[in-house]
This record gives structure tokens, sequence and C-alpha cells, in this order.
């Protein structure tokens, strides 16, 4: 084979096989990155969240707290599972209950309700929403 057929052959190959190694590039590192350990903290810290929140949504007022909780435990669990995340139970159970810690927290309570363990503050989340009272000067 001369130079000139295997120059012809690359040009006709690169732009072919480029993008198929880029993607496969891509989806390496992704697969990688899910794999470690503070990334998996906060993909089960977010699902938690949003499996929480929807629970919360979906659920019956006079649903108990313990049966909403196993759905949510439940959900997590298929969830994480799906995408090949392995978590101990017990940690699925704490971050379910910080993300209903946090949503007791973010939500605000009116004064006609008899709970005020959780009196509602700005955070992080909900501070571009809540205005300051202007003081006149």
């Amino acid at each position: 084979m001369n130079t000139s057929s295997l120059w012809l052959l690359a040009t006709l190959l690169i732009p072919v096989l480029f993008p198929i190694a880029v993607a496969l590039a891509a989806l390496l590192y992704t697969r990688c990155v899910q794999h470690l350990p503070m990334q998996q903290r906060l993909i089960v810290s977010s699902m938690a969240h949003t499996v929480v929140t929807a629970v919360e949504q979906m659920a019956q007022e006079d649903t108990p707290g313990g049966q909403k909780k196993d759905q949510a435990l439940q959900a997590l669990t298929v969830i994480l599972s799906g995408i090949g995340i392995k978590v101990p139970a017990p940690l699925l159970e704490m971050a379910i209950e910080a993300a209903v810690f946090e949503l007791h927290i973010l939500t605000p309570h009116t004064s006609n309700e008899d709970d005020e363990s959780f009196p509602w503050r700005p955070t992080m989340r909900n501070l571009s929403v809540v205005q300051p009272p202007i003081k006149p000067v």
C-alpha cells in the first residue's frame, strides 16, 4: 500500500470514527464520575429531595408520616438501583429525613397552624423570593 492510498483511507475514516470516539469518551467519563463517592452523595441527596417532595405532593393529608417515609424509601431505592447506584438503607433513610426536615423549613407556616416547631425562615434556596422589608430613613 502506498502513501497516497493510506492518506485517502485516513481522510475517509477520521470524520467517521472521531464522533464515535468522542461519544464513547463522554459516556465513559459520566459513568466514572457517577461512581465517585462525592458525586453519589450529591445524586442521592438530590433524588431524596425530589422523591420527598413528590410523595408529599401526591399523598393525602391524613397519610401517616411512616407510610410516606416507606413510599419515599421504596421510590428512592428503585430510582437509584435503576441508575446503578447501590446505597445502604440507613444512608437512604438519613437522606430522606434530611429532605423532610428541609422541606419543613422551606415551607412557610401560618400563625393559625398548631405546629410551630419548624418556624419559617429564609434560606439560600428562597432568598430570591423573599424580599426584606425596606425601612424608611
